[in-house]
């Protein structure tokens, strides 16, 4: 009942939050002006103003306000045109509980670097949760602007995907609108100039040309400090690089060895050890202070670093996420539509191996659209009549394929043909993983709640063909540290196995209770013929499978609690006579 409860209500929400996409899609507006203040080409830091959702649930436009971050950089072309780069924002969204949710794809965007973030894959259970690949530093056109002077983009997040869009993308839209009346000259382009122009040595130049050109210089630090606007900056760009290039040694001419050395690149991870080291030999050889006579040694350390330059040779890059993308994919896909995968084909075909580390950031993509496909493979429907194995067609018990199954149990009464007191502590569906011919069962259990008493099963034991028992391992456990799910071998295919239960309910003196799992091997059904599907969450409860032989469990709870009392009541009466006793002596 609780889960078709929650599974109308994850319907309803659903149902709700497209309808209202669908009806306030024209009524979003935000507002910018002054945009006409970008309009001298450069890079400008533009606050966000804000980032409105199509969705007007008030949980999703809180998430969305700030998946853009607090500014975008914005850079105007020579003809005006507007590109924004962002760093999108991991987001949180609280509808009845915290579902984590990312940003996956902005339309017309350039991806410039990837991280792992926290998904969520469940409506209804905010444990369901993985790690992905997705965007971080992203870039994106800044065209079409409204009336108002905002932006309206089309983008996929992976919540709507999960919960509206079956697990395939989802469009939806977002509306931005940057301040630009606020926004600030980008001055790290003037900024790296002077840091690196800072590394110069004034024993290499003549006074005056020296004097020139630190007096510029300290300008340009002035103007860092205080802002300038973009034309102010470009301007002193042209006067810092002229005022540089005017510098006359007061030796030999190192001016190629410097034009070398601004040829170096800022990141050596990307190339391998042997040949960056070749590069920094090359540019330690060079000692300044030379005269003019030791030209050809100077002009010999330039060509040198010019050469050393040319020689560099990228790092591979690391498929390592790409690899375990491709080794989740199952290895049986006949199970699913043809449509879903085909989308999978399509990303496995895209690999390209044998890149270098300045195209990490594609490979990092073509691990994401994997993973993307492996999460959308859609089961096909088995009411269709297809004859595969996921059909309704008897199955024999004792030759299982490999491939994951549901069947119908009950805890029973160890002797008594009944259900355990224990009974109501057990879900009635189990899930049975067969590989390589050996059968794993797992089963799920809950809380038991009588009165003010609640239990939950927390040993499990189970009898071997020679009545041998064994602990059953715990696979999963809840928030309060209870366990919810336990897994075994499965030690035959009779219709029961025997097993020990133990709540480690104190009036018990925690103590085995024997009882059954009675087998209802009529209803076993395959649902994967994949056993390591990465659909079916083996250790999470599965659906109810339909059983005629359950009536008449409803009252087991009350009798199982008054019987734990009773118990409690006869082990305590029990402990005060020995007392008795022993005190009579």
């Amino acid at each position: 009942m609780a889960r078709t409860k929650q599974n109308w209500l994850k319907r309803g929400l659903s149902l709700l939050l497209a309808a209202m996409l669908m009806l306030s899609m024209s009524a979003v507006s935000a507002f910018a002006e002054g945009t006409d203040i970008a309009s001298t080409p450069g890079t400008y830091v533009v606050p966000v103003k804000s980032l409105v959702s199509a969705a007007p649930l008030p949980p999703v436009q809180q998430a969305f306000a700030n998946a853009f971050g607090e500014n975008a950089e914005v850079t105007v072309d020579q003809n005006g045109d507007m590109t924004a780069k962002v760093n999108l924002q991991h987001m949180v969204i609280n509808l009845m509980g915290e579902y984590h949710a990312n940003v996956l794809t902005i339309e017309g965007a350039t991806y410039l670097s990837y991280k792992t973030e926290k998904s969520s894959t469940e409506f209804g259970d905010v444990s369901a949760v993985e790690e992905i690949q997705v965007p971080d530093e992203v870039q994106f056109p800044l065209t079409n602007a409204s009336d108002d002077g905002s932006y309206v983009l089309e983008i996929t997040v992976d919540f709507m995907n999960a919960f509206l869009g079956g697990g395939k993308p989802y469009p939806t839209d977002v509306t931005l609108t940057l301040d630009f009346e606020n926004a600030k000259a980008d001055a790290s382009e003037l900024e790296d100039l002077v840091n690196s122009y800072r590394q110069l040595s004034e024993e290499n130049y003549t006074p005056e040309t020296w004097a020139a050109f630190e007096g510029v210089l300290a300008e340009a630090e002035a103007m860092i400090e205080n802002g300038a606007s973009m034309d102010e900056i470009n301007a002193m760009i042209d006067r810092l690089t002229e005022a540089r290039d005017a510098l006359e040694y007061a030796g030999a001419d190192y001016s190629a060895v410097e034009a070398a050395l601004d040829k170096i690149p800022e990141d050596g991870s990307l190339y391998t050890e042997a040949s960056w080291d070749a590069l920094q030999e090359a540019k330690e050889a060079v000692k300044y202070g030379l005269t003019k006579e030791d030209q050809a040694t100077v002009d010999g350390w330039a060509e040198d670093i010019e050469s050393k330059i040319a020689e560099l040779e990228y790092k591979d890059a690391d498929y390592t996420n790409v690899d375990k993308a491709i080794a989740s994919v199952p290895a049986d896909l006949s199970q699913y539509t043809d449509e879903s995968v085909a989308a999978l084909n399509s990303a496995l075909d895209a690999v390209v191996r044998d890149l270098k580390a300045n195209d990490q950031v594609k490979v990092d993509k073509m691990a994401s659209d994997i993973e993307a496909a492996v999460k959308a493979l859609t089961l096909k429907d088995s009411s269709t009549g297809s004859d595969d194995d996921t059909s309704d067609k008897p199955l024999d018990k004792d030759n299982l394929e490999d491939g994951i199954y549901e069947v119908s149990i009950q805890l029973w009464h160890a002797t008594n043909d009944q259900a355990s007191m224990a009974a109501a502590s057990i879900e009635t569906t189990a899930r049975i993983v067969v590989k390589d011919g050996a059968m794993t069962m797992y089963i799920y259990t809950k809380p038991m709640t009588f009165g003010t008493i609640t239990a939950s099963l927390q040993e499990l034991k189970v009898a071997d063909a020679d009545g041998n028992y064994s602990e059953a391992k715990v696979e999963k456990k809840d928030a309060s540290g209870n366990p919810t799910c336990f897994s075994f071998v499965v030690p035959h295919t009779q219709e029961y196995i025997k097993v020990k239960v133990n709540p480690h309910v104190a009036m018990m003196g925690n103590q085995d209770l024997d009882a059954r799992v009675k087998v209802d091997y009529s209803s076993l059904k395959k649902i994967s013929t994949d056993s390591s599907d990465p659909s079916v969450d083996v250790v999470t409860p599965a659906d109810p499978v339909e059983n005629p032989n359950t009536d008449g469990d409803s009252n087991v709870l009350p009798f199982m609690m008054v019987a734990l009392i009773s118990a409690g009541m006869m082990l305590a009466l029990s402990i005060r006579g020995k007392r008795k006793a022993s005190q009579g002596e």
